[in-house]
């Protein structure tokens, strides 16, 4: 029986995040619950630039699929709409680009970690994109000067690569694909 006396929380979708209107801030929902983070500093768009330039680059040269920028929706599912910083799709998964978001699991998310959602970034998106099945996550933590590249293998996560302070940053999943750290973190 439903206790009357407690409201049923209210769970968002993407249509409800749609109908925010913009104010420079981020919205997402973690299955259902609003999370809000403020505009990302100057710092973090110049490195979230800088990679998006090299991904890119490397990817339409070898015709593998599409790298989006944020800010854009990913709706994960019905519950759960996230804004990462950059987006790999392959050419085979390119029906889930929509004209407003993209609907569906993308190869490819990566998050810059920011100090406002840090524990968000690190913990409960992990969780979720594992267990929806995004096949890789890269977390960049500017503070520690790090970039991780995990894949996911029997439902979580694992660690394929990872490289720190100015070295070398061969990601697992681009084979041929060389990012120099030092040139990432210039702002």
């Amino acid at each position: 029986m439903h206790d009357l006396s407690k409201p049923e929380p209210i769970r968002l979708k993407y249509a409800d995040l749609a109908g925010i209107p913009p104010d420079g801030k981020r919205y997402e929902t973690l299955e259902g619950s609003l999370f809000m983070s403020p505009s990302p500093t100057s710092g973090h768009q110049v490195i979230v630039g800088n990679l998006h330039w090299e991904l890119r680059t490397f990817v339409q040269s070898r015709h593998l699929g599409k790298v989006l920028l944020s800010l854009l929706d990913v709706e994960l599912e019905d519950f759960t709409v996230v804004e990462p910083d950059l987006i790999f799709i392959t050419e085979r998964n390119a029906a889930i680009i929509q004209e407003s978001h993209v609907r569906g699991v993308p190869d490819l998310l990566v998050e810059v970690v920011s100090p406002t959602s840090r524990n968000r970034d690190l913990r409960e998106k992990r969780n979720i994109y594992a267990r929806v099945g995004v096949p890789h996550d890269w977390i960049v933590d500017i503070e520690e000067r790090v970039i991780w590249e995990l894949a996911l293998t029997d439902g979580a996560y694992a660690l394929a690569s990872e490289a720190r302070g100015d070295a070398i940053f061969r990601p697992a999943m681009f084979t041929g694909l060389e990012l120099t750290l030092a040139s990432l973190w210039k702002v």
